[in-house]
């Protein structure tokens, strides 16, 4: 195992350099977080792929003895991220009724008309920042209507919960985002009772009437779905544009063939990695990662960015190549965690670039030389602004 090793300012200005190092020198690295919390950090991708399906991993962090648990950004109610079987296998059956096939398939027409509702105000020859004219409102409407909650609170849950992903957010503050967010949410779960709809929330509160789901257990995942929705969707969106911009020549065969939305889209997330660690898992025994031990007692953190990245697993990894056809990335888990959201993510993602760059033909990056501004995240890489002239 390597020296212990903090996010520092080198770490935030280029994550993926730093990573790849902390990879290349050692499989298990001790770090200590920005709020304190030290842990192993996995960066091998066959590593990480692996502890993700580790069944002597505990996704609870009751199991962390050695330190006081990090604020997360869930309601008080445990849910399918901090939770194990049997709990975690009986909420996600429920919520997994919500992303049946069937279902997303006749979302795909409504995700169409809202990337098209976000693109009408733009025209060609604009100069607009991309970020926030469509990779922070697109995926707010996408998951509001999915879900059958008003746009306008998910527009508030969203405003609330991006204090969670910034790093030295004081625990206080941390809190009352929680409690306003735990008050928001409520609300319209209530409002849905008194007129019921068929649509996701309507099946969960239908869940909890019929006993198979707790009332704080209705109101984490509800939680849980519109902010995992946000981030990571705003995140790849803005950084998969990026890429295409700056080689031409894989924008220029997108175009070519569209019909590779998928794949490019793959790339896209394995690239751009929009959560660079996984949540912490704790051992429930004794867990060895290449003859490092880990115990009962301390913690794991999985590098999904580094794995991604890993030579190991993907040819000239950073080289981003929508032609790709290698080991399938980790951006959206492995095992019983898997994102659940991951197949709305994809169609989402889809949809979106497609329509951005059949629209605007003259598509290209205002400045190639601007500087880009990231989000001060040590987990998460988003960017903060991405001018474009359409």
């Amino acid at each position: 195992m390597s020296e212990r090793h903090t996010f520092d300012r080198t770490y935030r200005d280029d994550p993926i350099a730093t990573l790849s190092q902390w990879r290349e020198e050692a499989a298990v690295t001790q770090v200590t977080t920005p709020a304190g919390t030290q842990t192993a950090l996995v960066t091998r991708y066959h590593d990480v792929r692996s502890l993700l399906m580790d069944k002597s991993l505990s996704m609870n962090s009751e199991q962390d003895r050695a330190q006081e648990p990090e604020h997360s950004p869930h309601a008080p109610a445990k849910d399918l991220v901090d939770s194990d079987p049997p709990d975690h296998t009986r909420l996600r059956r429920i919520v997994a009724g919500a992303f049946t096939p069937a279902r997303l398939r006749a979302f795909r027409p409504h995700i169409k008309e809202i990337v098209r509702e976000t693109l009408t105000p733009l025209h060609p020859g604009d100069k607009v920042d991309l970020v926030h004219e469509l990779a922070i409102p697109l995926p707010i409407t996408v998951i509001a209507d999915f879900l059958g909650f008003p746009r306008t609170s998910a527009a508030e849950v969203k405003r609330l919960s991006d204090v969670f992903f910034l790093d030295g957010t004081p625990p206080a503050e941390i809190s009352s985002a929680l409690e306003q967010i735990e008050k928001v949410v409520s609300q319209e779960i209530a409002a849905k009772r008194r007129q019921a709809t068929d649509d996701v929330l309507g099946d969960l509160i239908e869940a909890h009437h019929r006993g198979t789901v707790s009332e704080g257990e209705l109101l984490s995942m509800t939680t849980l779905m519109l902010i995992a929705a946000f981030q990571n969707v705003t995140n790849a969106l803005a950084s998969g544009l990026l890429q295409l911009l700056r080689n031409p020549e894989q924008l220029a065969l997108l175009r070519a063939r569209p019909d590779m939305a998928t794949q490019a889209v793959q790339e896209i997330l394995r690239h751009a990695s929009p959560g660079l660690f996984s949540t912490r898992r704790f051992p429930t025994a004794p867990v060895t990662v290449q003859q490092t031990v880990i115990a009962p007692g301390e913690s794991l953190l999985l590098s999904l960015a580094s794995a991604n990245y890993d030579p190991r697993a993907f040819s000239d990894p950073d080289r981003f190549d929508i032609t790709r056809n290698e080991a399938q990335h980790v951006s959206f888990g492995h095992g019983i965690h898997y994102c659940l959201g991951a197949a709305l993510a994809n169609m989402e993602l889809e949809i979106t670039i497609a329509e951005l760059i059949s629209r605007f033909p003259g598509l290209r990056l205002a400045d190639p030389g601007q500087d880009l501004v990231w989000l001060e995240s040590f987990k998460s890489r988003g960017l903060q602004e991405l001018y474009v002239c359409l």
